[in-house]
């Protein structure tokens, strides 16, 4: 009994901080002088939420390093994660904003020097983060997390949804995401990436019309060839 107030209580918090962040990006996205520092494109970020590939009603996202000092942690498997995040319809990148005291806290205690040979992925080599410009960006990776199935993540995946789906069992809710997840121990913020094109297909097929005619008015660049 202790355990499930606990468990509610913890799922008030996070809706709470949640909803915080929410408005946050959203008065960010207001900003005309907002633009995507990967693909230098202005007004192309949509709001949307990171999270596995069906509706759930209790989940957390959890950051996990990828160098990490342990391998296994039990006590402490990674740092919560809000699922709100904005992407950008032009060249795919997702960026989570995080408490960037937290993350720094978890780098410090859980992070372990990268040794020279190490990659961050394809996404990212040089460990630079997208959002601030430090170098203080380490790799690892995204995974749900939930009190009543620990294994959730393992089937369902992650998937990036930019809501007002026609539909509200749609399956998968999003697009897949892919590449490297990096986070930057600076800011706070973790950026990954999604498919550009098919973010676009999703809107167009499981997005509301009013929505999908606001939020694409200009087509993603062809691929390079």
């Amino acid at each position: 009994m202790v355990a499930i107030i606990l468990v509610i209580m913890n799922m008030g918090k996070h809706d709470e901080a949640s909803q915080i962040q929410r408005r946050q990006l959203s008065k960010q996205l207001e900003n005309p002088e907002t633009r995507c520092t990967r693909c230098q494109q202005q007004d192309s970020f949509i709001l949307g939420e990171l999270g596995p590939g069906i509706e759930l009603k209790f989940y957390f996202l959890i950051f996990r390093l990828k160098n990490r000092k342990w391998k296994y942690i039990p006590f402490f498997p990674g740092l919560n994660i809000y699922p709100n995040a904005i992407c950008c319809l032009n060249c795919g990148m997702v960026l989570c904003p995080s408490d960037p005291k937290a993350v720094k806290d978890y780098f410090r205690r859980f992070a372990r020097p990268a040794r020279p040979d190490e990659e961050t992925g394809e996404f990212e080599k040089s460990g630079t983060c997208r959002n601030c410009g430090e170098s203080k960006a380490a790799p690892g990776s995204l995974k749900v997390k939930s009190p009543h199935n620990r294994r959730l993540s393992l089937i369902f995946g992650l998937y990036f949804s930019p809501g007002h789906l026609k539909e509200r069992m749609t399956f998968p809710t999003g697009v897949e995401t892919a590449g490297a997840i990096l986070a930057c121990s600076d800011c706070g913020t973790i950026f990954l990436e999604v498919d550009p094109f098919k973010l676009v297909a999703f809107i167009k097929a499981k997005c509301e019309p009013d929505y999908a005619a606001s939020v694409l008015k200009e087509a993603p660049p062809p691929p390079p060839k």
